[in-house]
């Protein structure tokens, strides 16, 4: 790990890392851009018109029930922010009636270059931070999903930016940069529940990596962190405890994910959808109040992994590992939904070739970054990185949720590619444990997540 590298030439750097990431949306919107809002980005695009028209965080399910909190508040809150009642009243299905909101969602992938070059400088040096910015102004699956509406490219910008405070804690301790990672991570996990894990993983790597006569004042500073970030969700929990009468930390969503995540079709355990899938949602939307769906979700949840017992473990390892590094990606979605209007084969062609050379890639560069690292940063990486991987064993996957954790990752692939012309070397003097891990995750990746993906496409 390196100081803080607050230099005008470096501050210039990831200033040109911004422009160039933002240069590559900006174009890439303008000439092909997306048509149609499609599934979560309605939810996100009506729950922001409703706060801008003084309804408060709500979801008017088309005959359905009125939704105060499937979903966290903070994406619908930040799109919120850039809309005024006239442009609120113009949105709709399409994207452009939503022109403002894409811009938002540029501008917030173009941050996350800059967040990516500060944690790679942080972590190793500021050849290996600006390579990061590089692979996250240029990555394709970034690219195409800064034009959406979903809350993945504002978390990864927190979270990115949350990691950089965490490791900056970690070069010189002091309150207020734990409060500062305390902010970034409690913004982040307003965003999405799953940044509450990264808290806790940053948390035990201060106090893992502090020296042991300092090990009492890091759980101190973790403490204040983790109280900080409570406090940035405390009212929206105070919220949800009025308008559902019932403790709601974040979102009734949960238990939706993974009561999906767990219905197995009894044909082909390893498809995600199916006639059970669709009967379980059926009955779920037929609901007509959103506390008795989640109950009606917990109750599935529990009943079908108790049912998949003991083979639960495994099957969730293979189908939901596959389904989370698959190379799939939304922009093939949004083409297959018709939301770019009609495209060629041609264009079709080069969209698979794109996101799954991209991700075959970065897969490869991430796994031997993370191989050479040295144990403090691969420590930090593995806590992190385990908290997705958990979560999405648990409950439900798709290629989507990989979206926040690509910072971390390309900053680690940005070491893997600046020490790819050692690579033989480096392997040679690798640990056989780190190894036996770099093969088994690239055989995962390349030998079932690959193959899945072209047998039975992602799930969305």
């Amino acid at each position: 790990m390196t100081e803080p590298d607050t230099s005008r030439s470096w501050l210039a750097t990831c200033a040109a890392l911004v422009l160039l990431a933002a240069a590559v949306r900006g174009a890439s919107f303008w000439l092909a851009p997306p048509l149609e809002l499609v599934g979560d980005e309605l939810y996100y695009a009506q729950v922001a018109r409703n706060l801008v028209h003084g309804e408060g965080h709500v979801f008017h399910e088309a005959g359905g029930p009125s939704l105060r909190a499937w979903r966290p508040p903070g994406q619908a809150l930040t799109l919120a922010a850039v809309l005024d009642r006239e442009t609120a009243s113009g949105l709709d299905t399409s994207v452009h009636g939503a022109g403002r909101l894409v811009a938002l969602q540029i501008a917030l992938g173009s941050l996350l270059a800059a967040a990516a070059a500060v944690l790679g400088g942080l972590l190793f040096d500021r050849r290996v931070g600006t390579l990061a910015g590089l692979l996250v102004a240029t990555y394709p699956t970034l690219i195409a999903f800064s034009h959406y509406l979903w809350s993945e490219t504002l978390t990864a910008l927190l979270l990115t930016a949350g990691l950089a405070a965490a490791v900056q804690y970690r070069l010189a301790p002091s309150p207020a940069r734990a409060v500062a990672t305390g902010l970034l991570l409690g913004a982040a996990t307003l965003v999405r529940e799953i940044a509450l894990g990264v808290a806790l993983a940053c948390a035990w790597w201060w106090w893992r990596e502090a020296p042991p006569q300092q090990r009492r004042r890091s759980l101190a500073h973790a403490g204040l962190m983790a109280a900080v970030a409570t406090v940035c969700v405390a009212p929206w929990t105070l919220h949800n405890v009025r308008a559902l009468d019932r403790f709601v930390p974040l979102s009734t969503i949960g238990w939706f994910a993974t009561a999906e995540g767990n219905t197995f079709e009894a044909a082909d355990w390893l498809r995600s959808t199916g006639p059970a899938h669709l009967a379980f949602t059926q009955r779920y939307f037929g609901l007509g109040d959103e506390l008795a769906r989640s109950d009606l979700a917990r109750r599935h949840a529990l009943a079908a992994i108790v049912a998949e017992q003991p083979l639960w473990t495994a099957k969730k390892a293979i189908r939901n590992g596959a389904l989370l590094l698959s190379p799939d990606s939304y922009l093939l979605f949004k083409q297959s939904v018709g939301a770019y209007g009609e495209i060629s084969p041609t264009v079709r062609g080069l969209s698979v070739a794109a996101v799954t050379l991209g991700w075959a890639v970065v897969a490869l560069l991430g796994a031997l970054g993370l191989a050479v690292a040295r144990a403090s940063e691969r420590r930090l990486a593995i806590a992190v990185l385990a908290v997705p991987l958990l979560v999405h064993l648990i409950s439900n996957a798709t290629s989507r949720f990989r979206i926040p954790w690509l910072g971390l990752w390309l900053v680690f692939a940005a070491l893997g590619a600046r020490e790819l012309p050692r690579a033989r070397e480096r392997w040679e003097h690798l640990p056989l444990g780190a190894r036996a891990a770099l093969v088994g995750f690239l055989a995962f990746v390349f030998g079932v997540a690959f193959p899945y993906f072209a047998e039975y496409g992602g799930r969305r």
